[in-house]
């Protein structure tokens, strides 16, 4: 099960670093969970995270079907395993 929320993409660049230190400084390794530090920080800048419900869908799929429907979307996922390519 996967957890689906909504931040807009100056508020991400604002929490994103400071919840990956985090998430390093208590053992997490890449590719592991930090949705728990992700929002620990977003409370601590009083930035709004929208929840919108749970999914079995991954993220490369609902980027994908937001994608078709017109949207914008920056799944992070994506831009690090493209800059791993380069």
């Amino acid at each position: 099960m996967n957890y689906a929320y909504t931040i807009s993409a100056d508020d991400l660049l604002k929490i994103y670093p400071e919840a990956v230190e985090l998430a390093r400084q208590r053992g997490k390794k890449p590719g592991d969970d930090f949705g728990e530090e992700f929002q620990e920080i977003a409370k601590k800048l009083n930035i709004k995270i929208t929840y919108l419900g749970q999914t079995e869908q991954d993220a490369g799929l609902i980027t994908g079907n937001l994608r078709e429907n017109g949207k914008k979307i920056l799944n992070l996922n994506e831009e690090m395993e493209k800059r791993k390519n380069e």
